[in-house]
């Protein structure tokens, strides 16, 4: 502890203290597709679960019928969130016309008045 007092003073003369600023990682704009994204990634999840339940399996790490009953349960839950992600394709996290006055009675579609 008594060495780091030196370190950051000598540091703050060196460009240190700037270089390490520099390396922060600031936050960028929002997600447009929160909801989507967290399925994919769930999605991967799921993926990977399975990949390593076929490895327990092939090795004989664990029971086969338990294996087996949990590879079942994890495609059925691959299915049901490719379902999810077909419903939430596209689909932004605030809707295109949020700011902003709502389209007029036969205006083409994405023009607001």
């Amino acid at each position: 502890m008594m060495l780091l007092v030196p370190i950051v003073l000598i540091s703050s003369h060196l460009g240190l203290a700037e270089w390490f600023a520099s390396l922060v990682v600031t936050k960028g704009r929002p997600r447009r597709f929160p909801l989507f994204r967290s399925k994919v990634v769930a999605l991967i999840d799921e993926i990977k679960r399975l990949n390593w339940l076929v490895i327990d399996l092939d090795r004989g790490h664990r029971n086969a019928e338990a294996v087996k009953s949990d590879i079942e349960m994890c495609e059925q839950r691959m299915e049901a969130l490719l379902g999810e992600i077909r419903r939430t394709a596209g689909r932004s996290a605030k809707p295109a016309h949020e700011g902003t006055e709502p389209p007029a009675e036969g205006a083409p579609p994405g023009l607001a008045t």
